[in-house]
């Protein structure tokens, strides 16, 4: 029988394991928590799903599969980039800029119908000041416009960009390892290119082109009452043909999106594995790979072409 003195080192040692082993599991438990807090604060745009797919354990998963959304875009997403843009004081004041700009653009219609009436009574000095002040009022608030809007988009692509880098940071190693890297490229060069310069332009034009419509719809309604029952059929018609162009340009367009994947892919494997290639002798077959997968990008890029005429001889 073991003394006294033994007996109790050994409870210490049994108790001092015990502690040794809940320490370390308390503090594997904390690592996994932070890791799924993670992956939870990952940008949903990239997608980044930190879970054990079918076959990954065993290996047979090396690549995942680059998902595509389907139907419209949610009305959430334009309330986001407007409250990244600047919020409700952007719209606000481009709002009330594009309002004035349709008044200044009245105005100086107005002034050379007035011009032309009572050309006689004034001298021509006096015309061509009003109507200069007019012109240079709308220039003006035009450029202001312009400059308000210029803001807004880089303040919201400076945003966009910065959580989608974040997310790449926090990203594990797993992700990095079934993500192909022209995935990556893709998403902050075309993708960023895109919300730097086209949704910017575009969105511009289409709250110019709104407002200017609504300016000539109620000035032709106030003379012409009449022309707002004539304009019911015709607002129908166009809603129709844009609802039909939207449906099938969205879905061209995203799969532009994955079909360009593949090409920043093949060049940046291509660039890392130059020797290899060279000294197999794959030179021309890598070439043709690289050509099949531009001309299958191209294919999704002549069909959003092709719409595009379609709406504008419509």
């Amino acid at each position: 029988s073991s003394s006294p003195p033994e007996t109790e080192r050994i409870i210490s040692y049994s108790t001092d394991d015990e502690s040794k082993a809940r320490a370390d599991a308390d503090a594997q438990k904390a690592e996994k928590e932070k890791a799924g807090k993670d992956d939870k604060e990952a940008d949903p745009r990239l997608k980044v799903k930190v879970r054990k797919a079918k076959g990954q354990a065993d290996g047979s998963v090396l690549m995942t599969k680059e998902e595509r959304d389907t139907g419209s875009i949610g009305f959430d997403l334009y309330i986001k980039y407007a409250m990244n843009a600047g919020g409700k004081g952007v719209a606000l004041a481009v709002c009330i800029l594009y309002t004035i700009l349709q008044v200044f653009r009245a105005m100086t219609s107005w002034w050379l119908s007035f011009w032309s009436s009572n050309g006689e009574e004034y001298s021509i000095g006096f015309f061509l000041g009003i109507y200069a002040a007019f012109s240079v009022g709308m220039a003006l608030v035009q450029l202001w416009a312009t400059i308000v809007f210029a803001k807004g988009s880089v303040k919201a692509s400076r945003t966009f960009h910065s959580t989608m880098f974040k997310a790449v940071l926090r990203a594990p190693m797993a992700w990095f390892d079934q993500t192909p890297l022209g995935r990556i490229q893709n998403r902050f060069s075309k993708d960023i290119a895109a919300i730097d310069n086209m949704l910017p332009m575009m969105l511009q034009m289409f709250v110019r082109s709104a407002f200017e419509l609504a300016s000539v719809v109620i000035v032709i309604g106030v003379t012409l009452p009449y022309f707002l029952v004539a304009c019911v059929p015709a607002l129908l018609t166009f809603y129709w043909i844009q609802a039909f162009f939207r449906a099938t340009s969205r879905e061209i367009k995203r799969l532009d999106a994955i079909t360009r994947s593949p090409i920043y892919a093949n060049f940046s494997e291509t660039i890392a594995g130059t020797a290899v290639i060279s000294a197999f002798g794959k030179r021309q077959a890598m070439s043709e790979q690289n050509a099949n997968r531009v001309d299958y990008n191209q294919r999704a890029y002549w069909a959003g072409a092709c719409a595009n005429r379609w709406l504008s001889i419509r």
